[in-house]
């Protein structure tokens, strides 16, 4: 329950934060204020995060790509990896395979 709240958190910081704010973007549906359903979230270091959310979390299926060029396509719930995934490093190694809580 503390990492839901922290990432909720931390969404939450990111979609609302002047700061943060002027560099991130988003992009999809919204519900009560929040990225509900599809959408897109451009991370200020250059991270990006395209899939489903969830009351301002990512939940469903999306894909994480990280500003080094590594990426996670699978599935989220309640912000963390959990499910059918596959991580790619920059290198091309892979992991295909089961996550549990992130």
């Amino acid at each position: 329950m503390r990492h839901i709240l922290i990432i909720f958190t931390f969404s939450l910081l990111l979609l609302t934060s002047p700061v943060f704010g002027q560099s991130s973007k988003y992009e999809g549906e919204i519900k009560n204020g929040l990225p509900n359903g599809q959408g897109t979230y451009s991370f200020p270091n250059g991270d990006k995060y395209v899939g489903e959310w969830k009351d301002g979390i990512y939940h469903g299926q999306g894909t994480l790509t990280l500003s080094n060029g590594n990426k996670y396509v699978g599935e989220y719930k309640d912000g963390l990896s959990n499910g059918q995934g596959t991580y790619t490093w920059i290198n091309g190694e892979k992991y295909v395979g089961e996550y549990k809580d992130g």
